[in-house]
């Protein structure tokens, strides 16, 4: 049997004061310990541990990981403000673009 890791469980392995911590790295901690196969998209995994991505913010980072796995430069967003932490990717406006 093989698992696909949810990103909640990601989430909670990296935020030592959330409550579901401990039992989200033991299960992952277990799996691996028995040799079973564990997925999850590296790439997001390490640009929220690389930019300390949490909580909501998970979601932007998701979409950077998205666009540099497929060689996407270009982010088309209302809230240019949340990707400034992420470099190699040029984030748009609608407006300019609609302009």
């Amino acid at each position: 049997m093989s698992f696909l890791v949810d990103t909640n469980i990601l989430l909670r392995s990296v935020e030592p004061l959330h409550p579901h911590h401990a039992v989200a790295v033991a299960a992952v901690y277990r799996l691996l310990a028995e040799s079973t196969p564990v997925y999850f998209n590296a790439e997001w995994k390490r640009i929220i541990v690389v930019h300390g991505v949490s909580g909501v913010k998970v979601h932007d980072a998701r979409l950077v990981a998205t666009m540099k796995t497929h060689g996407v430069r270009s982010l088309l967003t209302f809230d240019m403000d949340d990707f400034k932490r992420y470099t190699g990717i040029d984030v748009m406006h609608p407006k300019v673009v609609a302009a």
